[in-house]
């Protein structure tokens, strides 16, 4: 059966190839990426050399997480018509997704030398920078391009993402607070705005529920009415359909978590189906796959869409594992497919949406009084909302190395966003408390020269000479893991704690020194700490957390018995009890949903 588009003539049924090529873009903007697909294969099967569809099956493959695929229609279609700028930026765009970076910019340069004005071609550009670990150079590429179109959100929020790389986290809100100005029905600069402020340390709690409230009322809330009511079966304590919903369904600190979760379920209580909206698949992707009931992929689906596949499935409990990070699907959840919604684990604050029922934490990261800074209602769970399955093939604890080197090294492996000028100012007031001692900080951007030179000269600013100050770049996994081998104490960042890395400073036999704010971001290190049995690494202040350090720093008896125990009280403890943990999380749901069964009575 031939494909056409909505747009043929009904009186031929005959459509023209031009006609089928802005079908197939629509399709591909809503989602629809096997209508698309199938759309420009029938202009390619009566016009097979067509540069225009090999360049949009290009874009959809790209969109549907295939990059080696788009490279291969992207390359046909420069042969094809080599003038043509967006073809050779569509090829390096394919490029980058395939890893292919020195390429991905020669192909995107030439786009440039085609078309110097054109702020897609500024945009891609700066992307491949960014993945080249070049961010400043990116963020000039940027700025030149915004100032020649000032109104262009997608230019800001790029900026934003450079401005994330180099660690400068208040930029990058300021490039999401102005994408957001020039394009306010959009909802994804607005998230970036949400997201990015935990990183600034005098974000205001109130004034970021005020911000969430507009997003859900702006981008989500309109989207509930007319929904159909729910045909759920309200049968109180039946076995439960659970959904959970992610872009992170792979070797992310998302998808380990849940590997111990998804394997310790009572079947025999839930049912569970994951909803991987993954870019990319991986050897955690597939382990989740194996233990899921079912696995359906997102990607290629529009939100309307999604919406109907939960449905279908007839999910009563839909959980939500990315809030306002990068590829969440709210607007998924905004359409109320499910009749219990929940947030728990990818994002650490309310979502500001009225179909988000309840968000799950614990009794340290969401203390009583504080559900005025939520929509959601809080469900706590008794140990902590952090699972931890240590992961295979790990690293045995190296030796202390304040043994080898007869001074202390503290340490932090977090997102450079995270590590602030105020956390350097007080992780510098501890390393001059500390004689001798040196500090190692390992984080992918570390890679680029500028963000270097950006952290040396903080450090220095605050009397911390460069060769007291150790960075890393990326590693894989395994090697990462050993490399807290160089650590003696690990210093959590303020105000957004580590979760994942405190987790596996822990396991590495390091212990970390966390300070408890006054959000859930800031108080992930006391939930791990708490649960893990070791309560004095909390601190409450700023001179709390110095005072620690330095005490731990300086007791060479207590760094030496930590090191040798810390792997062993962290298996023992509820954190790696993944059995234990599952059981929580069921009573949890088995809570909500007798909830929400009492309002069909």
């Amino acid at each position: 059966m031939r494909v056409v588009p909505e747009t043929a003539d009904p009186q031929t049924g005959q459509a023209t190839v031009e006609e089928m090529l802005s079908a197939a873009r629509e399709r591909g903007a809503a989602g629809d990426l096997a209508r698309a697909e199938a759309l420009c294969r029938a202009v390619l099967k009566a016009r097979p050399n067509c540069p225009q569809a090999l360049y949009r099956l290009a874009k959809i493959n790209l969109q549907a997480g295939l990059p080696s695929l788009a490279v291969a229609f992207a390359s046909r279609a420069v042969a094809l018509e080599p003038e043509r700028p967006s073809y050779h930026l569509a090829l390096g765009t394919a490029l980058q997704a395939a890893g292919k970076l020195e390429q991905a910019e020669a192909a995107i340069r030439r786009a440039l030398a085609l078309a110097p004005a054109d702020p897609e071609v500024h945009l891609g550009l700066a992307a491949v920078l960014t993945g080249q670990g070049r961010p400043s150079q990116a963020i000039e590429v940027l700025r030149g391009a915004a100032a020649a179109a000032p109104q262009s959100a997608l230019l800001h929020v790029a900026l934003a993402a450079a401005w994330m790389e180099l660690g400068r986290a208040a930029d990058a809100l300021a490039s999401f607070q102005r994408a957001t100005e020039r394009a306010p029905r959009w909802p994804y600069p607005h998230s970036g705005v949400l997201f990015t402020r935990h990183y600034v340390a005098d974000a205001d709690r109130a004034a970021t529920f005020a911000e969430a409230r507009r997003w859900g009322k702006r981008h989500a809330d309109p989207l509930i009415a007319g929904t159909p009511p729910h045909a759920n079966d309200p049968t109180p304590d039946r076995r439960l359909r659970v959904g959970y919903v992610s872009p992170d369904l792979r070797a992310h600190p998302v998808g380990q978590i849940l590997r111990a979760v998804l394997a310790a379920h009572d079947r025999a209580q839930v049912e569970v189906f994951c909803y991987a909206n993954c870019r990319r698949a991986d050897l955690v992707g597939a382990e989740l796959s194996d233990a899921a009931d079912h696995w359906r992929g997102l990607l290629h689906l529009g939100d309307d869409a999604a919406a109907e596949l939960v449905r279908a499935d007839q999910i009563d409990i839909l959980v939500d594992l990315a809030g306002h990070t990068a590829d969440n699907r709210l607007l998924t959840f905004a359409r109320k497919p499910a009749p219990v919604q929940a947030l728990w684990l990818g994002y650490f604050d309310t979502t500001g949406m009225s179909s988000m029922d309840y968000l799950i934490g614990d009794h340290q990261v969401c203390p009583a009084g504080d559900e005025p800074f939520y929509v959601e209602k809080l469900v706590r769970l008794p140990d902590s909302f952090f699972c931890y399955s240590p992961p295979p093939s790990c690293p045995e604890v190296a030796p202390a190395p304040l043994l080898s080197r007869g001074h202390v090294t503290f340490g932090c492996f977090n997102n450079l966003a995270k590590i602030t000028p105020d956390v350097v100012a007080v992780w510098a007031r501890i390393l001059r408390a500390v004689p001798g001692s040196r500090i190692c900080l390992k984080y992918f951007g570390f890679d680029a020269a500028d963000v270097r030179a950006r952290y040396l000269g903080l450090f220095a600013a605050n009397g911390v000479s460069a060769d007291r100050v150790t960075l890393l770049g990326k590693t894989p996994y395994v090697a990462h893991l050993a490399a807290y081998g160089e650590v003696d104490v690990a210093l959590d960042p303020f105000p957004y704690n580590g979760g994942m890395t405190t987790l596996d400073a822990l396991w590495m036999g390091v212990p970390v020194i966390s300070l408890a704010g006054d959000r859930f971001v800031g108080r992930m290190g006391a939930s791990v700490l708490s649960a893990a049995g070791l309560p004095d690494l909390i601190a409450q202040s700023a001179e709390e957390y110095v005072d620690r350090a330095v005490r731990l720093a300086d007791d060479g008896e207590r760094l030496a018995a930590l090191r040798a125990g810390l792997r062993d009280q962290l298996a023992r403890s509820p954190l790696c009890d993944g059995a234990r943990f599952a059981r929580s999380l069921e009573a949890a749901y088995r809570a909500m949903w007798q909830e929400w069964c009492r309002t069909r009575a």
